[in-house]
């Protein structure tokens, strides 16, 4: 393919994945204000502006440029390109709101990790041990609470890399492209078909 033909497809992703990644940088300082950035909203947050990308740059450039069919692999390499340069700008989010919006936010993060995964832990304990006694109740013991700690614990340190701005800037870009992939394939494979 000659440049002439690839400048729409690159003016196409890194347009629609600009304004989705100046959406995805407001939407996570707006829910830090709000007091909701420790809870799910994050996470749905960044898959709708990876869906909203995707969809937009695909079905806007068929719209625009390519009125009868596009190709699946042109199709899916504007969506993979607009899922990356969408996975940079997320990535540079992470970065921005965790050294200069919330430099608390991967303490209180880690926290609220430990808490959840904490609770997990002790109910798969639990469990475990009500199917090892074959009994209908059981009370957790002192070494039942020091196997979860001791599993917590080396849970928790074995995954610092994940409670850092670099971790979830990497994170970011890695998924990015993941979930790139599933939903340009599958919109893709939807905008070759012909009605």
């Amino acid at each position: 393919m000659s440049t002439s033909k690839l400048a729409p497809i690159f003016k196409t992703a890194l347009y629609v994945s600009t304004l989705c990644g100046a959406g995805y940088f407001a939407a996570i300082v707006f829910l830090h204000l709000i007091g909701l950035s420790l809870t799910g909203w994050g996470e749905w947050v960044y898959r709708i502006a990876l869906i909203i990308t995707v969809i937009w740059s695909i079905l806007g450039f068929r719209m625009k440029f390519e009125r009868r069919r596009m190709s699946f692999g042109k199709s899916f390499g504007l969506g993979m390109l607009s899922s990356f340069i969408l996975g940079i700008y997320m990535a540079l989010s992470a970065l921005l709101f965790h050294y200069v919006v919330a430099p608390d936010y991967n303490q209180k993060y880690k926290s609220y990790y430990r808490a959840k995964r904490s609770e997990q832990m002790y109910n798969t304990q639990l469990n475990k041990m009500l199917k090892e006694k074959e009994v209908e109740t059981y009370n957790l013991t002192a070494s039942d609470s020091a196997i979860v700690e001791k599993g917590l614990n080396l849970h928790i340190e074995k995954s610092q890399f994940h409670f850092t701005a670099n971790g979830a800037a990497v994170i970011n870009l890695i998924f990015s492209l993941v979930w790139g992939i599933a939903i340009s394939g599958s919109v893709a494979f939807m905008s070759t078909k012909q009605k």
